[in-house]
């Protein structure tokens, strides 16, 4: 397994939660969060933070929104997660590139305001 070195997926955005942040669900109940929340204008594009990867799917409960993508980084095994956006450009088993831009942010599944939600872990099946 190697190392996985992600850029900001957004050119400008403003980080507005952290990972371990504590947030309250619609009921008043606790949970801690289990990424980084970069908020930004719905519309304004982000693009692939890893090196080479493929879009693979993973299971979504709706929380994330249509247009949340799955990046699998073989080097490292991780999977990264960008969710909550209002457009995909990409397509499962597609290869991008660090960089490449892939789509927009949003404000869908369940969202507080419009941002990006990146997240990494070591399966598909990522925890809420």
């Amino acid at each position: 397994m190697s190392a996985l070195t992600l850029i900001n997926p957004l050119r400008a955005g403003v980080k507005t939660g952290g990972f371990g942040d504590i947030y309250q669900d619609a009921n008043g109940n606790p949970f801690v969060h289990l990424g980084w929340d970069l908020a930004a204008p719905v519309g304004t594009p982000y693009v692939a933070p890893p090196a080479d990867s493929v879009v693979t799917e993973f299971t979504n409960d709706g929380s994330f929104g249509p247009y949340a993508i799955c990046l699998y980084h073989e080097p490292s095994r991780l999977y990264i997660l960008l969710a909550h956006g209002s457009k995909s450009f990409v397509q499962v088993g597609q290869r991008v590139r660090r960089g490449d831009v892939i789509g927009l942010v949003g404000n869908l599944g369940k969202s507080s305001g419009p941002h990006l939600h990146v997240q990494v872990c070591t399966s598909k099946q990522f925890p809420r």
